[in-house]
């Protein structure tokens, strides 16, 4: 004898419950991989100057890190004013490096380098260079 099909309702979560559901730390998410980076970030407080090719200008401020396809520039100003899609030049002492701002947010300029930088280039860059955590201890 087969007992018959019960069909039980769908229950939906609240919207407000399964945001708070998400944040918990043992909670398992979905890992796609969209977010993982090409390469690893390396942090530094690098002096620098950020030359807008399209303006003539240039911005002092500090790199704060850098990686073999980007680098995080920090303006000097108070504000840091949305220049998504420029071209830009990024002068650490004699090296320049082309690339365009790609990310804007408090933190600073995220640029995407228009050509690779080696791995030795990169740790030569940071190397003996205080992080920004390290300056502000």
């Amino acid at each position: 004898m087969q007992l018959p099909k019960i069909s039980l309702p769908k229950f939906h979560m609240p919207e407000a419950l399964s945001v708070l559901a998400d944040k918990l730390p043992f909670r398992k998410r979905e890992r796609g991989g969209s977010h993982m980076r090409a390469h690893m970030r390396h942090p530094c407080c690098l002096v620098a100057e950020l030359l807008i090719a399209e303006k003539g200008f240039r911005i002092d401020g500090l790199v704060i890190e850098a990686s073999r396809g980007g680098i995080r520039f920090r303006e000097a100003s108070r504000f840091v004013l949305d220049r998504r899609g420029i071209t830009v030049v990024v002068i650490i002492g004699e090296s320049q490096y082309p690339g365009t701002i790609v990310n804007v947010g408090n933190n600073g300029y995220g640029i995407k380098l228009d050509t690779l930088i080696s791995d030795e280039e990169v740790e030569r860059l940071v190397a003996n260079n205080p992080t920004p955590h390290e300056l502000m201890n």
